[in-house]
């Protein structure tokens, strides 16, 4: 996923850990992002789909749960409109959406 590895280099995040969940489709990160507060870890699920659905933020927001992280949501698709209540409301601060370009 080359748009991936693009974005943590730009932005110069870590990767500590990857993860394939489906072959050229999605794939898991646990990483470690610089900030003004300190280093954060968190877990980057990453996705190629042309929309994402509040089924896709859920999956990523239990993945993450399941390694005690916050959630980076990066693709190459935009948010639906339940996919955007998520994001905003359900999981406001524990999600964070990002649109690869």
């Amino acid at each position: 996923f080359v748009k991936v590895k693009n974005y943590f280099e730009k932005n110069s995040i870590t990767i500590l850990d990857e993860f394939l969940i489906k072959k050229n489709k999605e794939y898991g990160f646990v990483v470690k992002i610089p900030s003004n507060i300190g280093t954060l870890l968190f877990y980057v699920y990453s996705k190629d789909k042309t929309s994402i659905s509040d089924n896709d933020v859920a999956v990523a927001y239990a993945e993450a749960q399941r390694k005690n992280m916050n959630c980076l949501l990066l693709t190459t698709g935009k948010l639906n409109k339940k996919g955007e209540e998520s994001v905003n409301k359900k999981f406001f601060g524990s999600v964070m959406f990002r649109q690869l370009k």
